[in-house]
């Protein structure tokens, strides 16, 4: 199991702003997130899967 990303590592990552993740978290088109507690976490096999499923949040 690999550690689990924040939404500053994704954010990086992407390319995008930590705000950006969280209206594609409330929209439901970003890559999937898991909740830790209160604490929003991404698997890196998810992201990875999201990005080859073309990526683009509408």
């Amino acid at each position: 199991m690999s550690a689990l990303l924040t939404p500053e590592q994704v954010s990086d990552l992407l390319g995008v702003k930590t705000q950006t993740l969280a209206q594609w978290r409330w929209r439901k088109t970003g890559p999937k997130f898991q909740k830790v507690g209160r604490l929003v976490r991404y698997s890196p096999e998810d992201v990875d899967q999201w990005l080859h499923e073309g990526g683009v949040a509408s």
